[in-house]
């Protein structure tokens, strides 16, 4: 691991009291509270290492102490699965503590954060997003899972500019867990990416967000979210889409129709044609 053992060992003491309290735990684990946590950092393994990791995502009411330890192990962990593990832990937790953590995976922005544990026991941490953006993708879902209006601001900066078009999903996808006119605006610029994946997504996420069918044209949205006063008033409700009838169809001539049909039966012909060698 890139950060010291002796950092790590300093964050084991500090969290080792409240993992041996019986009402801080809930849940199967496959060992010792203690045992758990020397594993999640300090196993030789990285699958050993990543499947603390998910114990410990069952642990209830984890306090600002584990959650740095998790953090720590987001931002200096060397396997990209156990990162991507660490940062699911966080998503369910969703402790406001593991906001800067999570930022700093997806953008490389802190968000000054209050993360002194980690700085008072010597770990310099990186200001760089995640090399990985499978483990950038996990942490832009994890910030979708934590309920702080914090988690907006690094979800709009990945949506604006990380170079990957799953990463921009992701954050299309999580903005819409947060009621917040701030990412429904973000949203609104998600429309006018030059992946059309990431388009529905945003779209997608407007109509979750306004109960609204607005369509693709930004300049609609932003007119129906800046002249709104409760654009958000019907969250959670999408809007009911028209099936199209015959009515709406497109209107072919009879003439063109069977012309249609003659070329079709050309290309892909029902019936078996004699060939050359029959």
């Amino acid at each position: 691991m890139r950060h010291r053992v002796v950092t790590v060992a300093i964050v084991l003491a500090s969290v080792a009291g409240c993992a041996s309290n019986d009402a801080f735990l809930k849940g199967v684990l496959p060992g010792p509270p203690g045992d758990v946590l020397q594993e999640s950092v300090l196993s030789p393994e990285p699958d050993v290492r990543r499947k603390a990791l998910y114990a410990m995502s069952k642990w209830k009411k984890p306090d600002a102490e584990l959650v740095t330890l998790v953090g720590i192990t987001l931002l200096g962990e060397k396997d990209m699965m156990t990162r991507a593990q660490a940062a699911r832990t966080l998503g369910v937790w969703g402790h406001p503590e593991g906001l800067g953590y999570l930022s700093i995976a997806l953008t490389g922005d802190s968000l000054d954060a209050d993360m002194t544990l980690a700085t008072e026991s010597g770990l310099a941490l990186p200001k760089v997003a995640d090399r990985s953006k499978f483990v950038r993708g996990e942490a832009a879902k994890a910030l979708g899972s934590t309920p702080d209006d914090g988690a907006v601001a690094p979800l709009v900066t990945a949506l604006r500019t990380d170079v990957d078009q799953d990463v921009r999903i992701r954050c299309a996808r999580a903005l819409r867990h947060h009621r917040s006119v701030e990412a429904a605006r973000a949203l609104i610029l998600g429309l006018a990416d030059s992946r059309l994946a990431v388009r529905v997504t945003a779209r997608d996420s407007l109509e979750y967000m306004t109960g609204q069918d607005l369509g693709d044209d930004p300049a609609a949205w932003d007119a129906y979210v800046s002249g709104s006063d409760a654009p958000l008033a019907d969250y959670g409700n999408r809007p009911t889409r028209k099936r199209a009838t015959e009515s709406t169809w497109f209107h072919i001539s009879e003439e063109r129709r069977t012309r249609i049909k003659e070329i079709f039966s050309d290309l892909f012909p029902l019936e078996r044609k004699e060939g050359p060698f029959d």
